[in-house]
């Protein structure tokens, strides 16, 4: 969330969401590892598509500018959001699959994770959130909106249906978010991004779309090892 927020700060909206939604990459090598998830040949097929978004987001990089004073460093930051939201999902699948670490009564304990994850950054950027003089009662209404619904809702969605979702297609679904954040970032800011940004985050929207129209065939992910569902 840091990466994201930092990368958020110093490049494009579209060049940072499109690099962090690099994570499915990284989720492909993680999944086989430490979750015994096979990656299908299909899914190769769609992370070299992945990659190659995010390959024309850093070549489209544009020079600084008021609303993206350092797009190289914002680019990396971006980049390296990609592999730590990897990480995140791929804990978060560990411990809400059924055969993984299930707490007494059915809990889920993927969400006591998001909620302690979220508690040590608010704990940790607390001090320079705070602005001389306090915030005002704009900044208070932004940050209960983000807190009640970009974080709150959408983490308790998440984790909920990563107890039935591989890992990685869980985080091939998740490039559809993307879509409309450069859009919001132009009515806002009036920033457009460069035309290989564009067309990079188009090659990893259509992964994800392409993700979501192949499940047809897909493991069963209540069975955590790749097999054939259940007849």
């Amino acid at each position: 969330m840091l990466l994201f927020v930092h990368a958020n700060k110093l490049t494009t909206a579209a060049d940072a969401i499109f690099l962090q939604s690099t994570a499915p990459v990284y989720v492909c090598l993680l999944a086989p590892w430490l979750l015994a998830e096979k990656v299908l040949r299909r899914d190769l097929i769609l992370l070299a598509a992945v990659l190659g978004g995010a390959g024309l987001c850093l070549l489209g990089g544009r020079p600084a500018s008021v609303t993206a004073p350092d797009p190289l460093l914002g680019d990396l930051l971006g980049l390296a959001s990609g592999v730590t939201w990897a990480l995140t999902l791929t804990g978060l699948r560990y411990l809400a699959r059924p055969e993984g670490p299930a707490t007494a009564g059915g809990r889920n304990p993927a969400v006591a994770a998001a909620i302690w994850g979220n508690i040590m950054v608010a704990a940790a950027c607390a001090p320079a959130a705070v602005p001389m003089g306090g915030p005002g009662l704009r900044d208070l209404l932004i940050l209960l909106y983000l807190g009640a619904f970009q974080i709150g809702l959408a983490y308790a969605c998440l984790t909920w249906s990563m107890r039935r979702t591989r890992a990685l297609e869980a985080a091939l679904l998740l490039q559809l978010e993307p879509t409309l954040n450069p859009v919001w970032a132009w009515l806002a800011h009036g920033e457009v991004p460069g035309v290989l940004a564009v067309a990079g985050g188009a090659v990893i929207l259509a992964s994800a779309l392409a993700a979501t129209l192949l499940r047809r065939d897909r493991p069963n992910p209540d069975r955590g090892n790749g097999e054939p569902p259940t007849p």
